[in-house]
């Protein structure tokens, strides 16, 4: 019987298959930090009265590391520091103050880091990082400080808040949401008398009216448009209230409102640039329609086309003069110059540090190159990187 079994065994471990070993080279394996970067600066603010000469300050956005707050000469856009932002992935929301210290709110979705809001201090250039805005808020879309500087506001997400940061005490106010069913609160605007107008998202487009402090809200305006979507971008510039929409249609129209008459005077189409009131400049309004500058008059509603559309790429944003020039960015990290009296401008190269970008997508290539493919993104990228195997 022992004879019979063994026999078999013999004949089983001949006709089983081999047991084959992997080809070497598969598997995970560790290919390193792909070779992608890039420059995405959506948060930026001038300071044209800075001592020490006109600044321009923008939040270079990071993948993963912490995001960098750029600091540059507004006149030649040289570059003079770059400062991390601790805990911050990027930032929309980046506003100066009258004694000017730099305010910059934060988003990450990380639970411990989540929306934060950070002070940049020019003199001691240092920055400090002041705290969570409101706890369980992972976005602060916007910043605006009172006209004192004795206040910072500030506007979140998800669920549509707004915060009162006292400057002296060091301390936070959640002052709660201002219009019921919002999820976010995108943008802010704080008046001479210090009124805050709050514009909300992705349902209503409404602006809410603060009384000063922001404690209370005196009205709400209704959008002069339909459909839903965002109040995008709220500034106030004299009497007028200018809001840029961003509609669930894909359509960007900006409503200039009446603050004296309290009624909607006039809904300028297709307005591509952030800052809207940056390009204020007596009655003329300087914007980009269809990615070329125009001039709007407040008082004839009169568009005209100057022709430049060299701001860079992305969405340029108009921050203010210094003398005849205006001065803008864009969200690619570079600099324009506009002279209003040559009707020329002008784009200065980026100084800034690219920053890793995030990888959104991948996909085989072409079989014989033995590549594969990678999308990523914070703005758009693409590139090929070769596979071991």
């Amino acid at each position: 019987m022992r004879v019979i079994l063994t026999l078999l065994l013999v004949l089983l471990s001949l006709t089983a298959p081999a047991r084959a070993e992997p080809p070497t080279g598969c598997g995970f394996q560790n290919l390193g930090t792909l070779p992608l970067t890039g420059i995405t600066t959506a948060g930026t603010a001038l300071d044209a009265g800075h001592p020490q000469g006109p600044r321009i300050y923008s939040v270079t956005s990071a993948a993963s590391r912490e995001a960098l707050l750029g600091i540059r000469d507004a006149r030649t856009g040289g570059l003079i520091a770059e400062r991390p932002l601790p805990l911050a992935l990027g930032s929309w929301a980046v506003t100066v103050s009258p004694d000017h210290s730099v305010y910059v709110g934060s988003y990450n979705g990380t639970a411990g880091a989540m929306g934060r809001l950070f002070r940049y201090d020019p003199f001691t250039d240092q920055v400090s990082e002041l705290g969570m805005a409101v706890p369980g808020e992972s976005f602060v879309w916007s910043v605006a400080t009172s006209p004192d500087g004795s206040a910072v506001y500030g506007g979140t997400s998800p669920t549509g808040r707004l915060f009162r940061y006292d400057v002296a005490a060091g301390t936070f106010t959640d002052l709660g949401t201002p219009v019921p069913g919002d999820q976010l609160v995108r943008d802010l605007a704080v008046g001479a008398d210090g009124t805050l107008y709050a514009g909300v998202g992705a349902v209503s487009m409404k602006v809410a009216v603060l009384a000063p402090g922001g404690g209370t809200v005196q009205r709400v305006i209704d959008p002069p448009i339909e459909g839903g979507g965002y109040a995008y971008d709220v500034h106030v510039s004299g009497r007028y209230l200018l809001v840029r929409y961003s509609t669930s249609t894909g359509t960007n129209p900006m409503g200039v409102y009446d603050l004296r008459a309290r009624e909607w005077k006039d809904v300028v189409p297709d307005v591509d640039n952030l800052t809207v009131g940056g390009g204020r400049h007596g009655h003329d309004l300087y914007l980009f329609q269809n990615d070329e500058l125009v001039k709007y008059d407040l008082r004839t509603e009169k568009i005209t086309r100057l022709g430049f559309t060299g701001h860079g790429g992305g969405a340029a944003r108009p921050l203010g003069w210094l003398g005849p020039v205006l001065v803008g960015t864009s969200s690619t990290g570079h600099i324009w110059h506009y002279d209003r009296r040559t009707g020329r401008g002008k784009l200065l190269k980026s100084t800034l540090t690219p920053l890793h970008v995030s990888v959104r997508a991948m996909g085989g290539g072409p079989r014989a190159a033995g590549r594969f493919l990678v999308s990523a993104a914070r703005h758009s990228f693409s590139a090929s990187a070769r596979r071991n195997h």
